[in-house]
């Protein structure tokens, strides 16, 4: 059981699956060989085949007989069957144009083109979610510290409010008993209050 991709003289490529039967179980070196030989006389045929002759070949049992024949000098095969063929391809120049392995070369590049672009492209989808993530992070930063700008801001101006009844109730404690009639005097004109009478007038006036 194998599985032989051939060309044809006319160009087309076409993978052959040869089931091969043999009279007794045989070893894996002789196994080995017939494969091997299965293989040579189906690339040698079909070279020289056309496509249309090759399809005819295989319904009539001469392509099987080919083989048969062929094999038998390495074991006695009790049966040799084309069990599938399958064309994949047409136009498929031998001489000058690419070989089998230089088409199955290309398959394969051409497919890990294509994994190499889904990769490419998943990064790049990867790379943009973790900028948007650095961005709401910035943003979040940007919100803490305006905050607490704000919460250092209120104390002071808490502080300067609570300072300035200070100021005052510091003017409640001048000694103004202590005081001359002309110094209370001048303390009522720069508070712009009348400066007539008694002493005990002025630093009543000073009081209110």
């Amino acid at each position: 059981d194998d599985v032989i991709d051939v060309v044809s003289e006319d160009g087309y490529l076409v993978r052959i699956k040869p089931l091969i039967i043999t009279q007794k179980r045989v070893q894996t070196s002789v196994k080995q060989s017939i494969r091997a030989k299965t293989r040579d006389v189906l690339l040698g045929y079909v070279a020289k085949t056309t496509y249309d002759a090759l399809q005819v070949a295989m319904l009539d049992g001469s392509l099987e007989t080919e083989i048969q024949n062929q094999i038998k000098t390495i074991y006695p095969c009790r049966s040799v069957v084309i069990r599938k063929s399958q064309l994949l391809q047409e136009g498929v120049e031998m001489e000058e144009g690419p070989t089998l392995d230089e088409i199955h070369a290309e398959e394969a590049r051409k497919e890990a083109e294509i994994k190499a672009k889904k990769a490419a492209a998943l990064a790049e989808a990867m790379a943009e979610e973790e900028a948007e993530g650095d961005d709401d992070e910035e943003d979040s930063t940007d919100d803490v510290v305006e905050e607490a700008a704000e919460a250092e801001e209120t104390p002071a101006e808490e502080v300067a409010e609570e300072e300035a009844p200070a100021e005052e109730a510091s003017s409640d404690d001048v000694d103004y008993t202590s005081m001359t009639v002309a110094e209370l005097k001048e303390l009522l004109k720069a508070a712009g209050k009348p400066v007539s009478g008694k002493k005990a007038e002025l630093i009543e006036r000073l009081q209110e």
